[in-house]
């Protein structure tokens, strides 16, 4: 067990590395960027790891309804997706800046006619 842990430690930098290279990818067209992220964000066992998805997918580059989900989790420390609860504050203030950002860049790129704006009830 410990020489599993030891090794999973020291692998974590090229992992870093590899969550900060995805985060240049369009998931458009490369969806399985977006499935690498996520994945590492909900599922590395390694808190700086997930740090760098977090912070990577609150530059912008994966703002899809899978991303908003998985942000979602980790701020609400949910374990609907089946990954662990997330322990981390730094993990979680990161998503939950990713998350605002997302929400906010989807909400801009809805056409003026679909930005609706709740009826007013008069008395």
């Amino acid at each position: 067990a410990a020489a599993k842990v030891k090794f999973d430690r020291l692998a974590a930098g090229d992992r870093i590395k590899a969550v900060r290279y995805l985060g240049s990818a369009d998931c458009h067209y490369w969806p399985e960027a977006e499935d690498a992220l996520v994945g590492a964000l909900r599922n590395d066992r390694n808190e700086w790891v997930r740090l760098a998805a977090a912070q990577t997918l609150g530059k912008g580059c994966c703002c899809t309804k899978k991303t908003i989900v998985a942000l979602s989790n980790v701020v609400a420390c949910s374990m609907a997706d089946g990954a662990p609860v997330e322990k981390s504050p730094r993990v979680i203030a990161a998503a939950q800046t990713a998350l605002s950002r997302c929400l906010e860049k989807a909400c801009t790129a809805l056409p003026p006619a679909e930005r609706v704006l709740p009826r007013r009830r008069t008395p």
